[in-house]
């Protein structure tokens, strides 16, 4: 790895939930070696999730199209009893990959069978002949990387899948197979992050492109998900491939995910309660109802009991656990966990001195002068059934200590720890597989390496118990706080042998080991809070508050507040022990939450919406930490500052200070950036908004601004422009730097903004200008009358009295009305105006004649539209991204080659100076002679590319259609500050981004009325 460092990394962020004092970037040493040609990443480089120490060697297939596919399609979806084979060039880890499988059927009504030995690929109906209800196959290879296809297919296919190794890339890859999209290319994601892509590989970028298929089942964003790819995989430069705008919802307290959100949408689009549960109509509250390790039950949020159907907090054990029926030994205490053997077996450790122990909740029993006394808790497989070591849980990498005469099964493997001791140790009852031979000591292990530690443990949780972890830090078990200790032991020497072994150092004279203690909670402390505007606010301590907080206490409180309220968290106090946990769900029920620093906690949290959820769990230590006393209150939707159900579309305040207190960018300045909302009159009045917070078109979850511009990379942040939240000093120290610095450094110094609360800025508050009544344009009338009043950002619906149809916008602002002074621009309706034509753009497929006649049947002047720039081509491209048609197939347009001088003309007859052929287009052949513009996955030409087609074939596709604009040669401006917007950014009237909207709304001042 090398690790940069930039300057938009070291920024000190106070983030809304989480502080962060440094933030570092790493990247990856990029890969320089070919693969094969459909293989668009070569393994060796990472894929890293941001803030997670997951790390993948991948080689993602870009030559499948498939991939673009969503949820719920039929060709997306499998029938829930899916066949696979294991091809024989598989030689990987098929033990994760069957237990993958396995999770997947435990969460979803999908089964997964293995038809190897008996599939016969010769005969093409063999599935449905033998009860399948698809002849679609997964075909499991190896073909160098980690790749697959989204969904099924035709139902007539093999579907191959190379799921390389490692239980999170194989997940992935399943997904995919199941119809799952990245999180990255997700409909909503424009919310959470920005994608740059400058910085991304330029045949890659398609990976990152939204997926705006209408049909796509994706209600929630999961920044921790197996689906969403790192920011740095596929970076060109070393930079990031996408930036948040909230950088909380990438930093949640586990290292990986269940993949709640990808469960919750895949039981919708399966069906799997109307299917398997016979559409139980159990109310399941804020959960919904399945199928879960083949039981009918509601699935819950993690601090909700499903035995409860949602309705009550978990309050204790989970129920119908069991040990796994293997037998196997875990480090002990005086008493074993039900399910073991009832008494522990002892083995006494003696050393040069005495062990040092962290502390922990237990300590072993010493002799005071050399010796512990280890205990040991063993487990013998049930008397009716064989060892199962499939019965294991998903999750988490550790190890147990090995059965004395079996081999270790499943996923585990064996290795061994060897150590001296002063004296010879004598067992005492059983203690698992643990030799002693003169003073030397070998514990052998079963380690399981190969798991997520982003799945919590499904383990027995009423008793404390004790596993060896693998690496720095605990698995997760459900239910359970673990504690991280480390065992010192005094010998001569020491070793530890195995493909994966137990987490220890070996010193010259020292042997430094360690355990991870598991203990169950005190529940009884959980509170449901219901908020509303008569009763807005509620205080709340944590148990003991006061005097000293109550050790190995879990409370969670939910809050019930009106739809579309905000919530705020403001701690009055906050004095935890360092190991204490307060954590913070401020997003989505579905989302893992955020962990507080307690040693740099905010003093407020806001939600993004109307949801908030917290949880406090206390160590198991004894101290004189107070815990926690915190206000929780409720800004209804009527107190906000703009429209909540526009998302602050309406907001026209002057708040130009993000809410992490970094300074906007003027949005004239931001005009390079790939996502300048330019599309209609908002991309007009943001030019002419200085650096104000806006929301165009309430496309993101709240008013925002840029804050950064390199190029076309930009980064966004969200603005708190109600003032939700109490000003504050982003950065540590700030009366010191103010009294160190200039007389002026609160209104020069670069840190200022970052001392949001010393320099004493005062909060800019908004007030909602009144507009009367607009004066219509003398060719349009309102729909539904005019109002005798309007408020700021408010939009009139005009409509052109001449055809009653095409409809327009006026918007009250605070300088009066502005927007169109006109009202109709000789456009039919539903065309699209664009400098002297209008045109259409159809989804109906037809062959090339009959697109031409259709579209000479709307005017005299109607043709197949004629692609006469470099403008032209841009214009269609942005047209149909922006219109949710990124991933349709081509469309005819117009032009034909002449068979006598062999010349392109367009239908008109005339002739064509512009062309962007791909490399498979045939240019010079008679029997070629129509052009069509083919869907951009299919070419990766960055401006779309065409291919010529017979013009009498029977080939169908979309077409685009163009008529003469009725009024171009009425000359005026439809925007009354055309010349404003034209100072901001000159290229305004040129640009492909901006030059639809300059011809509608500025076609007088950019010279389009010729």
């Amino acid at each position: 790895m090398t690790r940069v460092l930039h300057l938009r990394c070291l920024l000190p962020l106070l983030l809304i939930g989480v502080h962060i004092a440094l933030v570092t970037c790493e990247t990856q040493t990029n890969s320089t070696a070919a693969g094969p040609a459909d293989d668009a990443y070569i393994a060796g480089d990472p894929l890293t999730r941001a803030n997670s120490p997951f790390t993948a060697f991948w080689l993602e297939s870009t030559g499948d199209r498939a991939r673009r596919s969503s949820y719920n399609r039929t060709n997306a979806n499998w029938p829930h009893d899916i066949p696979y084979i294991m091809d024989s060039s598989f030689t990987g880890d098929r033990v994760t990959f069957r237990m993958v499988l396995d999770y997947i059927s435990s969460k979803l009504c999908v089964t997964f069978h293995d038809v190897t030995t008996t599939w016969d690929k010769s005969n093409p109906t063999w599935l449905t002949q033998h009860g399948f209800k698809t002849n679609s196959i997964v075909k499991v290879i190896d073909n160098g990387g980690c790749n697959t296809g989204n969904g099924q297919g035709d139902g007539h296919s093999v579907h191959t899948v190379s799921p390389c190794s490692g239980f999170g890339i194989n997940l992935h890859e399943m997904l995919h197979v199941l119809g799952v999209t990245h999180t990255q290319e997700g409909r909503i994601r424009d919310s959470y992050l920005t994608v740059n892509e400058e910085d991304i590989k330029s045949d890659l970028i398609f990976s990152y492109n939204k997926n705006t298929d209408p049909t796509l089942v994706n209600d929630y964003f999961d920044a921790n998900s197996e689906m969403m790819y790192g920011d740095l995989l596929w970076n060109r430069d070393g930079l990031e491939t996408f930036t948040p705008i909230r950088d909380d919802i990438f930093h949640l307290a586990t290292h990986g995910t269940e993949e709640k959100v990808v469960f919750h949408e895949l039981n919708q689009i399966y069906r799997c309660n109307e299917l398997f549960c016979n559409n139980d109509p159990t109310d399941c509250g804020p959960g919904y109802h399945a199928r879960v390790k083949g039981r009918c039950r509601c699935v819950c949020p993690d601090e909700l009991d499903p035995t409860t159907n949602c309705r009550s907090f978990i309050s204790g054990p989970t129920a119908n656990l069991s040990w796994p029926n293997v037998p196997f030994a875990l480090y002990g205490d005086s008493q074993c966990p039900k399910g073991f053997d009832a008494a522990p077996g002892w083995l006494p450790i003696s050393g040069t001195w005495m062990a040092r122990f962290d502390p922990a909740p237990r300590k072993y029993p010493t002799d005071g002068d050399h010796t512990v006394f280890q205990p040991f808790c063993v487990k013998t497989p049930d008397k009716n059934g064989a060892s199962d070591w499939s019965s294991w849980p998903v999750g988490g990498q550790y190890c147990v200590i090995k059965p004395a005469g079996e081999h270790c099964g499943g996923v585990f493997e064996e290795s061994f720890l060897e150590f001296t001791t002063r004296d010879q140790s004598h067992p005492n009852g059983s203690v698992g597989d643990i030799a002693v031979n003169g003073t030397m000591v070998t514990i052998n292990y079963c380690c399981r390496g190969r798991d997520s530690d982003g799945v919590y443990l499904e383990l027995p949780n009423s008793e404390p118990f004790r596993l060896h972890p693998i690496y720095d830090h605990c698995p997760m078990v459900r239910g359970m706080k673990s504690n991280f200790i480390s065992i010192d032991y005094w010998t001569y020497f020491a070793q530890k042998i195995g493909n994966v072994k137990p987490l220890a150092f070996i010193y010259t004279y020292a042997l430094l080991t360690y355990q991870c203690y598991y203990q169950p909670p005190i529940y009884g402390c959980s509170q449901n809070i219901t908020l509303t505007s008569a009763n807005p606010s509620a205080t709340v301590t944590t148990p003991g508050f006061g005097t000293a907080r109550e050790p190995n206490r879990r409370c969670f409180y939910q809050l019930n507040v009106p739809k579309k309220s905000f919530i705020r968290l403001t701690f009055n106090h906050y004095d935890l022990h360092k190991h204490d946990h307060f954590l913070v769900k401020r997003y989505h029920k579905w989302l893992d939450p955020v962990l507080l620093d307690n040693a740099k906690w905010p003093h407020q949290i806001v939600s993004e919406s109307d949801y908030m959820a917290l949880e406090y769990w206390a160590s198991w230590e004894t101290s004189q930490n107070k815990g926690a006393n915190f206000t929780i209150d409720i800004i209804p939707a009527e107190k906000m500052c703009y429209d909540v159900y526009t998302k602050g579309a309406d907001y026209f305040g002057e708040k130009s200070v993000t809410e992490t207190y970094e300074d906007c960018i003027p949005w004239e300045k931001a005009t390079s950036c790939d996502d300048f909302p330019f599309d209609g009159y908002n991309g007009i009045s943001l030019l002419t908004s200085g650096n104000q917070c806006r929301n165009p078109n309430g496309a993101l979850s709240q008013p925002w601004c840029y804050v950064f511009v390199r190029g076309t990379v930009c980064h966004k942040r969200y603005c708190d422009v109600c003032n939700l939240a109490d000003p504050i000093d982003a950065i540590d120290k700030c009366p010191a730097l103010a009294a160190k610095g200039s007389p002026d450094f609160c209104k020069t110094d670069p840190e200022r903004f970052g001392c949001f609360k010393t320099c004493h800025f005062s909060v800019q508050t908004h007030a909602q200008v009144k507009c009367d009544p607009p004066i219509l344009p003398h060719d349009v009338h309102v729909a539904g009358g005019l109002k005798q009043e309007y408020t700021e950002g408010e939009i009139v619906n005009i409509t052109c009295t001449s055809s009653g149809s095409l409809v327009k916008e006026l918007r009250c602002s605070k300088t009066g009305w502005s927007g169109e002074v006109f009202g109709c621009n000789g456009c039919p309706a539903n065309w699209t105006s664009y400098g002297d034509r209008c045109f259409y753009y159809s989804m109906i497929r037809l062959t090339r004649q009959e697109s031409a006649r259709t579209c000479g049947t709307h005017d005299p002047t109607g043709t197949l539209f004629e692609v006469r720039s470099l403008a032209d081509q841009q214009m269609i491209r942005r047209f149909k991204s922006g219109n949710s048609f990124e991933y349709q197939h081509g469309h005819w347009v117009s032009g034909q080659l002449e068979s006598e001088y062999g010349e392109w003309l367009f239908d008109t007859g005339l002739p064509m100076t512009y062309f962007n052929w791909s490399n498979i287009a045939i240019t010079t052949q008679i029997a070629y002679n129509c052009i069509k513009i083919i869907a951009e996955y299919e070419n990766h030409n960055s401006q779309g590319g065409w291919k010529s087609l017979p013009c009498d074939g029977d080939q169908v596709a979309p077409f685009m259609c163009q008529v003469d604009n009725s009024v171009v040669n009425a000359c005026h401006d439809q925007a009354r500050n055309c010349s404003d917007v034209m100072a901001a950014f000159p290229n305004f009237c040129q640009d492909s981004r901006s030059v639809a909207s300059a011809t509608k709304y500025c076609r007088k001042s950019c010279g389009k009325c010729a």
